[in-house]
């Protein structure tokens, strides 16, 4: 695409910001990295993907979450198809899902408060204008899909969710790209589709409806109003995985509910960060304007305060005659526990 605009740069990416990644738990010891040369466009080699480190600045890990490659499956997505903002969003998403709802993050509720918008380009052609008028042009520029960050994520505004504002703009993100690729003889460290360079111009199921009726999802769009109404801010979101060491979007033992003191196996680091270090590193990767005196407006559920939930249990049991076999009866039993 020969626009500058969401094309690809080239790679910026160092030895030294693969080592710092490394230790900090982002990239496991089984995957093999390698920095790109001189080639503007990606070019990964046989089993290689292509990952950002400006992803995992905003929640992402290797491997990938079991949610993100859901999700990228499902709407056939690639990482480079999602800019830092969108990463950022899915980071916050999986947060609230897992702290403040204590379930895993679904597509299904994802549909209920975001949508996709394409980002387009002109790609220095034009075609014929089907609505010429007196005031309109004969042609008209043809638009495509920009290379890097295509599909654009967007919350819908009639929904509850408390939405990080993203950055205006995170400029040169795609410029941080580098390789990754499970070592020989090990099981699958990445847990990423198989790369592929084109834009997702077939948008396949950005306008689906998945889980729509579902009375789970339901109770889960209420229960997002009544957090709000507890003081659930935006800012919580990201607060929360930065404030525990935590990336949403690697795949993990256990959810951020679940999570207990500062030596967890999902925590990247033992060592706390104080407020001030965590407000900077909200508005680094968010629009939210945090003065000196903020902090958390509801706090993340943790192991020693679970969320409330309810567990229903129907056991179907069948009595049978022992002379006839035929079936006599039906028994259900029902236990709601609250909390867990």
């Amino acid at each position: 695409m020969a626009s500058s605009r969401g094309g690809w740069e080239g790679s910026e990416v160092t030895e030294y910001d693969l080592v710092r990644l490394r230790r900090a738990r982002k990239i496991p010891p089984t995957v093999e990295v390698r920095v790109p040369g001189d080639e503007l466009v990606p070019a990964p080699q046989p089993g290689e993907c292509v990952v950002f480190t400006s992803h995992f600045a905003r929640g992402f890990g290797l491997p990938a979450s079991t949610f993100l490659r859901s999700f990228l499956d499902y709407y056939h997505l690639q990482l480079h198809h999602l800019g830092a903002n969108a990463i950022m969003l899915l980071a916050a998403f999986a947060t609230f899902c897992e702290g403040y709802l204590g379930v895993r993050p679904s597509i299904g509720l994802w549909v209920r408060f975001f949508h996709f918008r394409a980002q387009m380009v002109n790609s220095g052609e034009t075609r014929p204008n089907p609505r010429v008028g007196d005031k309109e042009p004969a042609r008209v520029p043809v638009k495509v899909m920009v290379e890097c960050g295509a599909a654009s994520i967007y919350p819908n505004t009639k929904s509850e969710y408390p939405n990080p504002k993203p950055l205006q703009s995170v400029k040169k993100w795609q410029r941080t790209f580098f390789y990754v690729k499970t070592a020989d003889g090990e099981p699958d460290a990445l847990n990423l589709p198989p790369f592929r360079l084109e834009p997702p111009e077939e948008r396949t199921n950005w306008t689906s409806k998945v889980g729509h009726g579902d009375t789970d999802l339901d109770d889960m769009v209420k229960r997002t109003k009544e957090l709000c109404q507890s003081g659930l801010e935006a800012a919580d979101l990201i607060a929360t995985f930065i404030a525990r060491r935590v990336l949403p979007l690697q795949r993990r033992p256990h959810r951020i509910c679940d999570m207990g003191g500062h030596r967890d196996s999902t925590r990247t680091s033992t060592a706390r960060l104080d407020r001030g270090v965590v407000r900077d590193r909200v508005r680094a990767i968010t629009d939210l304007k945090l003065d000196a005196k903020w902090w958390f407006g509801l706090h993340a559920y943790h192991r020693d305060a679970r969320p409330p939930q309810v567990l229903l249990l129907s056991l179907h049991v069948s009595f049978a005659s022992c002379r006839s076999g035929a079936q006599i009866g039906h028994c259900y039993l029902i236990f709601c526990l609250l909390p867990a």
